[in-house]
């Protein structure tokens, strides 16, 4: 923070970064919220999933249609994500963002048996704003934030999430000790993440557009106003003369990288030119293996998974359920302040993934050989739940983060804006697709071969870390594209052959240079922004 003015440091800052910040609950919110709603006994009553219903199997498939519904919306809400922030702006994509949030609330409120319709509308139109917002709400947080604060700025979106994901699994705890008979029992829950749509939608209500889109839309003495009342300082003082100068070479160079373009010619010279090619497979994979450690199955249907370890009543699995979640915020929060910044990206993947697919592997072995049931609760049950929060540790210290950092740092800049929204898309898809899976092979695998599966995965994606993923942090951009010229196969062998030519060759200072790439790649991660469950 040296040398940066500490009026930059104001409660202008904190509101704008905490309004846009505040898209991170309608994720969270909803992720905690839905898989704790569908097991209680008011919701089956209501849309006829209780012992009255349907069979198992068509009482899985209603469930997952109902979680999934979402993922759905939000694979293009994050396609078109970008499309319509370059249009219209990222202060009136989030507040617009918010206002369908809460159009389809309001529809899951009213929902019943007779107006199931309502609900899955209401979801996927909830989904379509949460993609909207997942994407822009980062964006709009970097692109207001100054340089000395805006990695920890970045992260505020992130932290909502698991906050609210857990405020909302305790919600969950609360309203299964109300009358189960009463509507309100999943009724107030799912009102309840109301307030942080309503929140979001007034907090943009106040706010202004970003000094970057407004520069790109050739609004200059617009941004410096705006930039000026950020950074709490006068138009003409030289800390904000030189960070709108800054912005503006930046918006020109990205400007004269995609001149004479459209976003048909550049989605034909991903696919075509074989470096650019292997970019985009290599960011895929990362998103596939990320989506089968699990992660999704587990947030969403976490109830489920620990009453699969023997956790019997309802009660007793959302309590559980309630401290996964602040294992999940406070194994985040240590490695935000400890971690993120000293290691590099690949050992974290390995190490987590091998933490994660032991802890799934002893679910597997533990579920098919105890068989736990109603019965209360084993050593070997308690052992589990242990296990699944020692997952959760896993999880933040892997691949919660690493496959959102690479994609910006791997793209070069005349592609990088399509690249990343292609990539959040595939995330979404994925994990509609896992969360649509995941009841079924509960109930057809049973719950031991679902974390079986996980598990192999999850330790095939530590071994792929091992063999195929080099070390990319420090690397500069000449480097990005010669590594990108081998294949995926044999990149990370040649990677350190390159890696040791350069070092020998480079002149003094050199280091210093790779350095400042590596910042500038983790900034472009907070200006394009990223979502981690």
């Amino acid at each position: 923070m040296k040398g940066t003015p500490r009026e930059v440091f104001n409660w202008k800052l904190v509101f704008a970064t905490l309004s846009a910040a505040m898209a991170g609950s309608l994720f969270g919110f909803d992720t905690g919220n839905i898989g704790g709603i569908i097991v209680l006994d008011s919701f089956k009553k209501t849309f006829g999933l209780d012992a009255n219903g349907p069979n198992a199997y068509q009482a899985a498939g209603l469930s997952a249609n109902i979680v999934t519904t979402l993922q759905a919306g939000a694979v293009l809400g994050a396609l078109f994500a970008y499309i319509l922030a370059d249009r219209y702006g990222r202060r009136a994509i989030l507040a617009w963002g918010a206002a369908v949030f809460l159009f389809g609330c309001a529809l899951q409120l009213v929902a019943n048996l007779e107006m199931s319709g309502c609900l899955y509308a209401g979801r996927l139109l909830a989904g379509i704003a949460t993609g909207l917002t997942s994407v822009v709400s980062p964006m709009y947080i970097s692109e207001n934030a100054p340089k000395a604060v805006r990695g920890a700025l970045a992260t505020c979106f992130n932290l909502i999430i698991l906050i609210s994901l857990s405020i909302a699994f305790w919600i969950n705890y609360a309203m299964s000790k109300w009358s189960h008979t009463s509507d309100r029992q999943w009724r107030i829950p799912m009102g309840i993440q109301m307030i942080p749509g309503g929140l979001l939608l007034t907090g943009m209500l106040f706010q202004r557009e970003t000094p970057r889109y407004l520069i790109i839309r050739g609004c200059q003495h617009e941004a410096i106003h705006i930039l000026a009342r950020l950074r709490g300082l006068p138009v003409d003082h030289p800390f904000v003369q030189s960070e709108i100068s800054e912005i503006s070479q930046s918006v020109e160079e990205e400007q004269k990288a995609v001149a004479g373009t459209s976003r048909r010619s550049l989605l034909k010279e991903m696919f075509v030119i074989p470096r650019n090619r292997r970019r985009l497979i290599f960011a895929a994979i990362l998103q596939v293996y990320q989506q089968m450690t699990g992660t999704n199955a587990i947030n969403y249907y976490a109830p489920s998974i620990f009453a699969s370890v023997g956790v019997s009543s309802t009660t007793a699995t959302l309590f559980t359920t309630g401290l996964y979640g602040i294992v999940k915020v406070v194994t985040t929060l240590l490695y935000v302040l400890f971690i993120v910044d000293n290691v590099g990206r690949r050992r974290p993947l390995i190490t987590g993934a091998l933490i994660q697919a032991v802890c799934l592997l002893y679910l597997a072995v533990f579920v098919k050989i105890a068989h736990p049931g109603n019965d209360g609760i084993s050593a070997g049950g308690y052992v589990g739940i242990v296990a699944i929060y020692i997952y959760a540790f896993g999880w933040s210290f892997g691949w919660s983060v690493v496959p959102w950092v690479v994609p910006s740092e791997i793209f070069p800049n005349r592609i990088r804006a399509l690249a990343i929204s292609i990539v959040y898309a595939l995330q979404w898809l994925l994990n509609f697709a896992i969360t649509r899976a995941t009841p079924y092979m509960m109930l057809n695998m049973g719950a031991w071969a679902a974390y079986l599966l996980f598990s192999l995965f999850t330790f095939l994606s530590a071994a792929w870390a091992f063999a195929c993923f080099p070390e990319l942090k420090g690397r500069s951009i000449e480097s990005m594209d010669v590594l990108f010229q081998e294949s995926l196969m044999t990149m990370r062998k040649r990677a350190y052959e390159n890696s040791a030519v350069s070092v020998a060759s480079e002149p003094e200072g050199g280091h210093e240079i790779e350095g400042r790439h590596s910042e500038k790649a983790l900034a472009s991660v907070e200006e394009e922004g990223f979502v981690s469950k």
